[in-house]
């Protein structure tokens, strides 16, 4: 048996021999052999065994008369300190802090003797079993370290233990209860959060519990107020669902399964009519407008407010859509308890547009056969299409398709915009339509002629045969003038009607009239010029006073 002793520190244990069964020197820390060991030796030398181990050689001991066993493998190098030995063991008297949080981390302080054997190796302590952290040794009497976590309300014994031995104090520290959630009021609210609530449980003053932390659905609230130990007051935060309501401090968390319900957001399942311009009244249908203290319901189209709402019901609001633009839009409600939508519920109706009128010209009469093409003709609610050229509404008008329009031109002249408006707007081809150029008389050859009218005239302007113009149409003085040629673009002849005085040759096509004014003579007058024949008249109406003219016309 080895009697245990404190003055003497081996530094090493070294092998003589290189087989199992050879004797074993512990030396001191100069070097100095104290003791050399045998297999199976029984010394009763006394020291202290301050010894390095390694593989394969261990020691063993108990109590003030120590036994010690020490065994070995083939083993050449200093080793790690391995202390035992009967040493005083650690008494433990008392401990400042009594009770603390079962999150662990309670500071504490323990009172009591023979904590500081440098022999007796590392001092623990224990929490009903479980190892207290942050252990420092500050004196043979005190031991200061940090709680670990525990079981709440459990009370549990402190021990402190050592290679010397261990004390306990029994039932010595209390872990405070956690905090417990019983109820919230009210249970229900919006998702968008800020509904004012108040919990009730336990433990949120009492204990040291630090700062209350208050989360619905893992979020946390605002505006926490503890008010007793057994009441808060909070806001709730935004979310959806059903919740836990949970209360978390220095003593825990206490937990209301499922204590929260969010309100469900509105939703939105139809709109009708389903376009339409600003102003235009739809019927917006869904649920969630009235239940559920829902507070104001904002319809809007794309995001815009639509203006004179009226909230029918739970299922039905009435409003004007804003000004907006484009198809597919997405109509929403929004009140209180969030956001419903419907995507691609609502279009404003494209204006329709113009693309080609065909043919692109025609006379100034009017009275041309056209077809417009374009877009948004039918789709979209259009109501009637009216389509002017130059302002001036055709006529005849018949819609094709969504595509196409014919209609007969107006009378109208120079070029022009073509439009088409309807319902959702109005398009316009600028420039699109050319009224053809009236005729021009520019010359009458010969200018004067006999009152009797028969005299071959040609007439010289513009538009007698370019750009469709019809049948040309010859007066003298109103009287129309006979065998009209058209030659060509520029000259017309034909033959002078009966008349009088000075008059204006006009020519009239489909495309207007062009007038000479005062272009032609009627001229009695036998020095003026005028024809043989007028000549030959007046000297035949002389000779037959004189009885010539009858005798010529015998001999004829």
């Amino acid at each position: 048996m080895f009697a245990a002793s404190r003055n003497v520190a081996l530094r090493s244990v070294l092998l003589n021999a290189g087989t199992p069964g050879q004797s074993v020197i512990l030396e001191d820390h100069q070097g100095a052999s104290i003791v050399t060991l045998e297999a199976g030796d029984a010394k009763t030398e006394s020291f202290s065994l301050d010894i390095r181990l390694a593989n394969g050689l261990r020691a063993r001991g108990s109590g003030a008369g120590v036994e010690a066993l020490v065994s070995f493998a083939n083993i050449n190098d200093v080793i790690d300190p391995f202390l035992f030995g009967g040493g005083t063991p650690p008494t433990l008297t008392s401990i400042d802090v009594a009770s603390g949080s079962a999150m662990g981390g309670t500071a504490v302080e323990l009172t009591g003797q023979d904590f500081a054997d440098p022999l007796a190796g590392p001092t623990s302590v224990l929490f009903g079993g479980v190892p207290a952290t942050m252990v420092v040794i500050t004196s043979d009497t005190t031991i200061t370290c940090l709680s670990p976590a525990g079981t709440p309300s459990a009370a549990v014994d402190v021990t402190v233990s050592s290679a010397n031995g261990e004390d306990t104090l029994a039932a010595a520290f209390t872990y405070f209860a956690m905090p417990t959630v019983t109820g919230i009021t009210p249970a229900t609210g919006s998702q968008m959060g800020g509904t004012a609530v108040t919990i009730d449980g336990t433990g949120f003053q009492n204990n040291s519990p630090g700062t209350n932390v208050v989360t619905i659905g893992g979020v946390p609230c605002t505006s926490v107020v503890v008010n007793t130990d057994i009441e808060l007051t909070c806001v709730t935060p935004a979310g959806a669902g059903v919740d836990d309501v949970v209360v978390t401090n220095n003593n825990g968390a206490g937990t209301l399964s499922s204590g929260w319900t969010y309100f469900p957001a509105p939703t939105v399942t139809g709109v009708a009519p389903s376009s339409g311009s600003e102003g235009t009244e739809i019927v917006i249908t869904g649920t969630g407008f009235v239940n559920n203290s829902p507070g104001t319901n904002v319809p809007a189209v794309n995001g815009v407010p639509c203006t004179s709402v009226v909230v029918d019901s739970d299922t039905q609001i009435t409003c004007d859509v804003p000004a907006g633009s484009g198809i597919d839009q997405t109509v929403s409600v929004t009140n209180d308890n969030g956001v419903g939508s419907l995507s691609s519920a609502f279009s404003y109706p494209p204006a329709p547009t113009v693309t080609s009128i065909m043919p692109a010209r025609g006379p100034q009469a009017g009275g041309t056969a056209v077809s417009i093409e374009g877009t948004g003709f039918v789709n979209f609610s259009p109501g009637t299409n009216t389509v002017q050229i130059g302002g001036v509404n055709c006529t005849s008008v018949v819609v094709v398709s969504d595509t196409e329009i014919t209609a007969v031109s107006p009378a109208g002249s120079g070029i022009d915009n073509v439009t088409v408006q309807n319902n959702n707007g109005t398009g316009t081809l600028t420039l699109g339509w050319t009224y053809n150029n009236a005729p021009t008389v520019t010359s009458i050859t010969p200018n004067t002629g006999d009152p009797a009218g028969g005299e071959a005239v040609t007439i010289g302007g513009t538009g007698f045969q370019n750009f469709a113009p019809g049948t040309n149409t010859v007066t003298i003085g109103g009287n129309p003038c006979t065998s009209v040629v058209t030659v060509n673009n520029t000259t017309i002849t034909c033959v002078t009607p009966a008349g009088s005085g000075v008059d204006d040759v006009v020519v009239s096509n489909n495309n207007g009239v062009g007038t000479l004014s005062s272009g032609f003579t009627y001229d009695s007058s036998p020095d003026s010029g005028a024809t043989t024949a007028y000549i030959i008249q007046r000297q035949a109406r002389a000779w037959h006073g004189a009885g010539v003219f009858r005798r010529t016309n015998q001999r004829g």
